[in-house]
């Protein structure tokens, strides 16, 4: 096996000579072998060992073959005052937009007015926020609270 090496000296992958594959635990992973399935935990585990313990758990019975972590300095990433403003301003404008749909129903896309009849008014604007993008939220904030925003 040859580790190849990005610009600052880090393993970022490992070459093979005259193999179309490679091992990973006893396991070879090719092109005509099933996948080598790895659960992104990332760091949902917040920095606890009982939750990262259980998500481990909940991957190994989908039967996922490893699981890839991530640690971060959640004081400095998240605690940061611009990081702060951004949440709370999408906080704000995510209620507002569902406010205006719950007073005003007939804002919302002729097929989610007829989910609210289906599954009640919070449900249905719920579903149809969390659908959006983030540019679209943004858009249809626009459209909503800005009055030079054309409709």
């Amino acid at each position: 096996s040859i580790p190849v090496l990005d610009e600052k000296g880090h393993i970022i992958r490992i070459a093979f000579k005259n193999r179309m594959g490679f091992e990973i635990d006893g396991k070879e992973v090719s092109n005509d072998k099933p996948a080598y399935v790895i659960a992104e935990i990332g760091n949902n585990h917040q920095g606890s060992i009982d939750e990262a313990k259980r998500l481990v758990d909940a991957a190994a019975s989908a039967g996922v073959d490893c699981a890839k972590f991530q640690m971060r300095h959640m004081e400095n990433l998240y605690k940061n005052f611009r990081v702060s403003r951004m949440s709370d301003k999408a906080r704000r404008f995510i209620i507002d937009l569902f406010n205006v749909y719950l007073e005003k129903p007939e804002q919302l896309p002729p097929s989610d007015q007829k989910n609210i009849e289906k599954y009640g008014s919070h449900r249905a604007i719920c579903d149809y926020i969390a659908g959006m993008t983030d540019r679209y939220a943004l858009d249809e904030y626009k459209k909503l609270f800005d009055p030079y925003e054309k409709v």
